[in-house]
């Protein structure tokens, strides 16, 4: 029979995993981010994390060394979604959290302001417009004089100088998200007659022709 060896020994250090977070955000389906704006996920904190790992909804990945992810100017093809994250140990990684859908909504589409006529002439009114591809949106105008109207279409009656200026249209969606746009108007002041004068003469025989100056 062969030979027996003495025993070799091998010691195995088992590292638990470090538990499943739990991720939520700031948006929901019906309080989504506006396009542009911030979004925020957190993760729970994980005991004996060092940092962690988030998958976006593109299979991108990014790590922070905290359990929050800051995301800036969001974009719905880049960041609209099913967001995951893992903590990560010293050396091992957690499972997925369950995903969070981050929500986004667009702006109102092809907003339009204008004033008709764009210049005018004191006392003449002024038709002012606006309008939007997007459905359930909501209309602000602001004046140069700081006044305002949320109708679509108000109009400026007999204008004067105080109306000179820069008009301001704020349109909102239903998920109060909005869009400016701005139009000047233009015054154009009346012509002050300060006197008359003509050249007819005190007595007249006949039919004359007579100049009036003004």
């Amino acid at each position: 029979a062969g030979c027996i060896s003495d025993p070799a020994f091998v010691s195995v250090n088992i590292v638990e995993l470090p538990k499943q977070p739990t991720l939520i955000n700031t948006t929901s389906i019906n309080n989504p981010a506006c396009l542009g704006s911030v979004v925020t996920l957190t993760a729970s904190v994980v005991t004996g994390a060092v940092s962690y790992r988030w998958t976006s909804p593109t299979f991108d990945t990014t790590s922070t060394p905290a359990n929050v992810l800051t995301i800036s100017d969001v974009n719905i093809a880049q960041h609209a979604g099913q967001w995951m994250v893992k903590a990560l140990g010293n050396p091992c990684e957690s499972l997925p959290s369950t995903a969070s859908t981050v929500y986004i909504a667009p702006a109102p589409q092809s907003v339009s302001a204008t004033s008709t006529p764009a210049s005018v002439c004191e006392g003449q009114n002024v038709q002012l417009s606006a309008s939007s591809a997007s459905q359930n949106v909501t209309y602000f105008w602001t004046y140069p004089n700081g006044q305002t109207s949320a109708l679509q279409n108000p109009v400026l009656t007999n204008v004067n100088s105080g109306n000179k200026g820069n008009y301001s249209l704020t349109i909102t969606n239903q998920y109060g998200c909005s869009k400016q746009s701005t139009i000047t108007l233009d015054v154009i002041s009346r012509v002050n007659i300060t006197g008359i004068s003509s050249d007819v003469p005190t007595c007249v025989t006949g039919p004359i022709s007579v100049n009036l100056n003004a």
